[in-house]
């Protein structure tokens, strides 16, 4: 789109929420009228969207029936942009979303796996861990600080049992004994590479 789109996207949304009139552009209707081919259906179906996600947000009852395709045509965009192929290429950041599917089965068996980053100059890596109900972890030394958060489930450490939202924290060089779970669990890991 030209940039002179993304100007009538932004007032359009702030002309939606009640926030900007649009008298530079007549209005809508107006505007999209005399806009043509491919062109003109772009701009109606953001409008029809943009109109749509307006009134369920601000809990609006009278709801506009969309164009056919519409919908799928939407949701395709948000998996493109959620799957990484956007136009913005910037290294600086990554995204792992909830439901991206990279869990690798852990050589105990129970328990998966999601590297979620790995910092290969100092050395850590985070990851999430699923452990299945009543696994045991075995006894191990740890290389480096090793950094455990529980997001869901219970976990046994050292003869104390564990919650949502408990941290701990084993120092480098430490001995683990072995680690449990009676109901299984979902951890957030920050561990030394060499622990991996």
């Amino acid at each position: 789109m030209k940039n002179s789109e993304f100007m009538f996207e932004d007032d359009l949304i702030m002309h939606l929420l009640g926030a900007a009139d649009l008298e530079k552009y007549g209005d809508a209707e107006s505007y999209i009228k005399s806009s043509i081919g491919d062109e003109r259906k772009s701009i109606s179906e953001f409008y029809e969207l943009l109109s749509l996600l307006t009134k369920l947000t601000l809990g609006r009852k009278s709801v506009p029936e969309l164009q056919a395709n519409v919908k799928s045509r939407l949701f395709e965009k948000l998996k493109e942009k959620r799957s990484g192929d956007s136009d913005i290429h910037n290294h600086d950041f990554e995204f792992i979303y909830s439901d991206s599917q990279d869990w690798q089965q852990h050589p105990v068996e129970g328990i998966e796996v999601k590297l979620l980053s790995q910092n290969l100059k100092k050395g850590y890596s985070m990851l999430l861990m699923k452990v299945k109900a009543g696994v045991e972890f075995p006894s191990h030394v740890h290389h480096g600080a090793e950094e455990c958060f529980v997001i869901e489930g219970d976990v046994i450490a050292e003869g104390k049992i564990l919650g949502p939202g408990d941290f701990h924290h084993a120092e480098a060089g430490s001995r683990h004994g072995a680690l449990s779970t009676k109901n299984g669990c979902t951890l957030l890991l920050v561990v030394d590479n060499l622990d991996l």
